[in-house]
This record gives C-alpha cells, sequence and structure tokens, in this order.
C-alpha cells in the first residue's frame, strides 16, 4: 500500500467516524429540547436537597415530541422546590443541566399513561408548553415533603396534547409481546 493509498484512507476513515459522531451528537442535542427549555427558566446547579431519589422516571412532552428517562431521573426535594437531573453518565449524552423548580411553579393532575401504575402529569409556571408525567407515588413522595406545597388535583388533566400515538403504540407492543408468549407457550406444548 502506498502512502498515497494510506492517506486517502484515513481522510475516508476521519470523514466517516466525524459525520457518525456528528449526527450523534445533533441527534441527542436536538432530542434535549424540552428540557433544555425548561433550564432556560430553571436551569440550576444541583443544591443540597434534604432528601433525594435515584434512577427514577419521568416522560418529558410538549412541542409534539416526548423523551422518555426511565431509570436515569434523579429527583431532589428540600422547603423550597424540586430538583431534577439526570444521573451521569446520561447528563452528558442527552446534554441535561440539572433544573430547581419552585413548588409554586408546580400544578398537577391525574394522568394515564404508564399502563401499569397511576401517574401524574405535571405543569410549570413559566413553560407550560412542556409537560412532565411521573409515576403517582413519586409525586406523592414529592408532595410529601414539600410540606402540601405542591398543588395535584384528584382530577383528570384538562391538557389533551399528549402523544396519543405513543399511547397506543406501547398497548399494541404490549400485546404483541403477550401474544407472543403466548404463541410460544402454545406452540411448545405441541412438540
Amino acid at each position: 500500500m502506498s502512502i498515497l493509498e494510506f492517506l486517502q484512507q484515513a481522510l475516508m476513515f476521519a470523514f466517516g467516524s466525524g459525520f457518525a459522531i456528528g449526527l450523534f451528537v445533533f441527534i441527542y442535542w436536538r432530542n434535549s429540547a424540552r428540557w433544555r427549555l425548561l433550564a432556560r427558566h430553571y436551569g440550576r446547579d444541583w443544591g443540597r436537597p434534604s432528601e433525594t431519589r435515584t434512577m427514577q422516571n419521568g416522560v418529558m412532552y410538549g412541542q409534539g415530541a416526548f423523551n422518555s428517562y426511565k431509570g436515569i431521573l434523579k429527583i431532589g426535594v428540600d422547603q423550597n422546590g424540586v430538583s431534577l437531573a439526570i444521573i451521569r453518565p446520561f447528563s452528558f449524552f442527552y446534554f441535561c443541566e440539572p433544573l430547581f423548580i419552585p413548588y409554586s411553579e408546580i400544578k398537577g393532575w391525574q394522568q394515564q399513561w404508564y399502563l401499569d401504575s397511576k401517574s401524574v402529569e405535571l405543569e410549570f409556571a413559566r413553560v407550560p408548553e412542556v409537560k412532565m408525567v411521573m409515576p403517582a407515588d413519586q409525586v406523592e413522595w414529592m408532595r410529601k415533603r414539600s410540606g402540601l406545597q405542591m398543588t395535584v388535583r384528584a382530577e383528570p388533566t384538562p391538557h389533551r396534547d399528549k402523544p396519543t400515538f405513543w399511547y397506543y403504540f406501547m398497548i399494541l407492543q404490549g400485546g404483541l409481546a403477550l401474544g407472543l408468549v403466548a404463541w410460544i407457550i402454545f406452540d411448545s406444548t405441541l412438540l
């Protein structure tokens, strides 16, 4: 192999790798748009909350799309508000800086999002177009730690802009998984 061929292959490899990495970074940066919108109004360094829970769940939606933070959300509470952060190393990939949201700026309603548990939709006063859905027990923990400063209504959400496609897709996916398990069990009994 000549030096010219080697340089040509090295240049092609560098260009291809750079393009793939750039595309990866752009996708994750674009995917964090809703979190970054919240960060413009509520961004703050992670303080010293009185209590913290890690590996929590949340779905952020608005502007026609959603992000699921299943098992990578860290929640902290103190007497003034809720701190939200993505655990490391995912915070680097998701371009998400920590948030601090005062209790007075959070409203909640019952929501049907998770198929296996009750959930609550949270709306934030300064960014009403972005909502966050969390399991009801997680929100109840936050509400109790707030000294009941956080408002969570026992009625369904007045918002109907939830990505219904995703909800029905989850139901379809669950049905297909159950159907596959039933087929495997039934097919194995015939052998």
